[in-house]
C-alpha cells in the first residue's frame, strides 16, 4: 500500500511493479557508475512529477542534483543517506 500511495497507483499495479524488481531487462543504466533506472508510469496525482525506482549499488553514488519539486525516496533494501 505504501508503494502504491507514493505513486498514486491501484494496490494491484504496485504489486506488479514489485514483482518484477528482479527482472534485469526492465531497468536502464543511470547517470553514474552502479545507478540503475526504472521509469514509473504514477497515477492522476502524481502529473507532472518524474516518477521512476532507482537501483543503487553498494557505495554507488549519485552527482549533485536538484529537483523542482520535492523528492521522495521509498527504501525496499539496504540504506540510503541524502548528504544535500
Amino acid at each position: 500500500p505504501a508503494l502504491a500511495a507514493l505513486f498514486d497507483l491501484p494496490t494491484e499495479a504496485a504489486r506488479e511493479l514489485l514483482e518484477t524488481v528482479d527482472d534485469a531487462s526492465t531497468w536502464s543504466e543511470g547517470p553514474t557508475p552502479g545507478v540503475w533506472l526504472r521509469g514509473v508510469t504514477a497515477g492522476a496525482r502524481r502529473e507532472g512529477f518524474v516518477t521512476a525506482l532507482l537501483r543503487l549499488e553498494p557505495g554507488a553514488q549519485l552527482a549533485f542534483h536538484a529537483h523542482e519539486a520535492e523528492e521522495q525516496v521509498f527504501v525496499l533494501e539496504g540504506g540510503y543517506r541524502d548528504d544535500q
